[in-house]
């Protein structure tokens, strides 16, 4: 053979070297450009201070903790789960660009959050319903009949601040997942948020989640890697930075009412939350799987409580959209 054709093969092979490496880091979608903590914490006047694997940044009524080759960050006492962990780049721990913009300047400047709103649609959610009992306890206590009366129990709450609430049902029956979306479509709501129990093969499994769409090409929390269904771009991720504002107040305020332990505010495409025309959350507000939360969900005062803390959270999120002009601490 002669050499024309072997170079000819060699460059084609290059090409498909080329290509292939490039097809295999696209699921990343863009570089998680790194942005020094310390850099950070002195841009925006933070005292830092490290112990070990933890950097601490503090700043008057803000506290912040960043764990080495961790996703959780610790907001204001708050368990929040970052899109990328924390990695040491350069001799440095650094955070993901992405996650500067879609985690950290949302829960730190109300003046990025969504334009101003007002007071005016609250769609809520009662998961499950109808033949759909969803989780089920040992002494029998269903999903469906706590999320409705949890769901109910808040509306009166809103309706009482002014706020306009819808339900996607007031009553035990049954509705898809596309039965729900479908109206979200039609309402156009200023927020959605359903409400679920969870559950676990481990009866020692406790505590609260509340749930937000990640970024395109982000993880959900549950995955370490990045998919090619992770690349799509979802209705709902035009309001990233509401989600992160939303489901922040919504999980501080369930961890500050109902005493649980906080399993953070986390990533999740699930169906409802990912095609929602509006911030929008997804809770779970505890374990039936677990005897001792299912036995807190019997009482009346309980569930009270947990519509309270949800309550709180929309209600703290309408006062922030509102009052963006004047810049406010989170605590």
């Amino acid at each position: 053979m002669s050499p024309k054709p072997l170079s000819r093969i060699y460059a084609f092979l290059c090409f498909l070297f080329f290509m292939l490496s490039c097809s295999s880091t696209q699921p990343t979608l863009e570089a998680a450009n790194p942005v020094s903590i310390s850099w950070f914490a002195r841009k925006h006047g933070f005292v830092m201070k490290t112990k070990g694997a933890i950097d601490n940044l503090d700043k008057n009524d803000i506290s912040m903790s960043f764990e080495a080759n961790s996703r959780k960050l610790i907001f204001n006492g708050t368990l929040v789960w970052l899109n990328d962990p924390v990695k040491t780049w350069r001799g440095r721990r650094v955070l993901s660009q992405r996650d500067i913009d879609k985690t950290i300047m949302p829960l730190l400047d109300d003046s990025l959050l969504l334009g101003r709103r007002g007071y005016k649609t609250v769609v809520l959610d009662a998961g499950h319903g109808g033949s759909d009992n969803g989780a089920t306890g040992r002494r029998n206590v269903q999903e469906k009949r706590v999320t409705l009366d949890i769901a109910k129990r808040t509306r009166t709450i809103l309706e009482k601040h002014g706020i306009n609430v819808r339900m996607t049902r007031s009553e035990d029956k049954s509705m898809t997942l596309n039965n729900r979306t479908e109206l979200l479509a039609t309402w156009k709501p200023d927020v959605f948020v359903s409400i679920h129990l969870n559950a676990a093969q481990s009866t020692t499994a406790s505590g609260i989640e509340t749930h937000i769409t990640p970024p395109r090409g982000c993880a959900i929390t549950a995955n370490s890697k990045v998919f090619d269904r992770d690349l799509v771009q979802y209705q709902n991720n035009i309001y990233d930075e509401g989600n992160m504002s939303l489901g922040y107040l919504i999980q501080r305020e369930l961890i500050r009412h109902l005493k649980l332990v906080d399993r953070g505010l986390r990533r999740s495409r699930f169906f409802v939350t990912r095609n929602a025309p509006c911030p929008a959350v997804l809770v779970e507000c505890g374990f039936l799987s677990n005897p001792a939360e299912e036995e807190k969900f019997l009482a009346a005062e309980f569930r009270q409580s947990a519509a309270e803390a949800i309550a709180a959270g929309i209600i703290a999120y309408f006062d922030e959209t509102k009052s963006r002009a004047t810049h406010r601490v989170r605590k």
